[in-house]
């Protein structure tokens, strides 16, 4: 029974570590943001980055880092049509400014582009720009915080708490199971 209760506590460490390895990516949007008339932040509430933009014609903008306290870059990222195609945000071209970011998804295969930010201290920040009309910006945001710069939650998604219980007692009850075998075997 000793040794049961050892497993079943390392399974639920291990589930825990890996329930607070994907928890670092939060998202959120933005609809109207005016272009120039303040910076927003992205972010959990607590650690967030800064973010700004400003107009450049219908449908384009330029985006830039805030500095706050640290030292923040930008990029936009070329080629980039999902989020989940952002494995490691630090591979990206970071400048003070990004050029002109298309913000109108009808006009880019229904998906506007996506600009990332960085701090110096390897926190990242995501936005699909889905337009940009009459210098307001709506998109979608993602923050990562663990320092990783991955996006990517296809294939990592949390269980269910239920589901993650579930498991961890059919793994515990695994030894169990193998052991009355061995011993009915012989």
């Amino acid at each position: 029974m000793k040794k049961f209760l050892i497993r079943l506590a390392a399974s639920a460490a291990l589930a825990a570590a890996a329930l607070h390895a994907q928890a670092g990516v939060v998202s959120g949007t933005l609809n109207g943001w005016q272009e120039s008339s303040y910076s927003t932040q992205i972010g959990d509430g607590t650690n967030f980055l800064k973010i700004e933009w400003s107009w450049a014609t219908n449908h384009f903008g330029y985006f830039y880092s805030v500095s706050s306290g640290g030292s923040f870059q930008v990029a936009v990222a070329t080629g980039v049509t999902d989020i989940n195609q952002i494995t490691d945000a630090s591979n990206f071209n970071y400048g003070a400014y990004a050029t002109p970011a298309l913000g109108d998804g009808d006009v880019h295969n229904g998906v506007g582009s996506f600009v990332v930010w960085k701090s110096s201290d390897q926190r990242y920040g995501v936005l699909r720009v889905d337009l940009i009309h009459d210098r307001k910006l709506n998109g979608t945001w993602w923050y990562q915080g663990d320092g990783t710069g991955n996006f990517n939650t296809q294939g990592n998604q949390v269980p269910e708490p239920g589901s993650l219980a579930l498991g961890l007692l059919a793994l515990g009850l695994l030894p169990l199971g193998t052991r009355r075998a061995r011993t009915a075997a012989r």
